[in-house]
């Protein structure tokens, strides 16, 4: 496995599946949170080009609406062009993220993320949330 790691963040890219399993050590304020998606992005294009993500959010607070608007209008439009294609986030969440998955700000970000092919989906289990990442290499590949 190769492996990125910070004070931060640990980044751990799997030879077997390709797939880039990222996991936050902490919460993050959000210029450090954008500097580790930036990070994120470069393990991404020095394994592969890899598309495929598992992004542990468990020990982060749920980002500021500076952030989401940040992820879908520059780092998602980014992440695809130089990754070549669609990226497919599992997004692992606890209990207490839940209620801010169906809010207002989360919405829109989705509808601008997905809109610029970056797919972020969130998950209550580990194992939902890879056999989604696995379901999603499958039909790329008949794609």
């Amino acid at each position: 496995m190769l492996k990125y790691s910070n004070d931060n963040l640990t980044v751990i890219v799997e030879p077997s599946s390709g797939i880039l399993r990222a996991a936050w050590a902490r919460p993050l304020l959000t210029a450090n949170l954008i500097d580790s998606y930036y990070h994120l992005l470069q393990e991404a294009e020095t394994h592969g080009r890899c598309r495929f993500w598992h992004l542990d959010l468990r020990m982060r607070i749920w980002p500021a609406a500076t952030f989401m608007h940040w992820l879908g209008e520059t780092f998602a439009p980014l992440a695809t062009q130089r990754l070549g294609g669609p990226v497919y986030a599992a997004c692992w969440v606890t209990s207490q993220h839940q209620p801010h998955v169906d809010d207002a700000v989360t919405t829109a970000m989705l509808a601008r993320t997905n809109a610029a092919g970056l797919h972020p989906v969130f998950f209550s289990s580990e194992p939902a949330a890879r056999a989604w990442l696995l379901e999603q290499q499958a039909q790329d590949k008949v794609s």
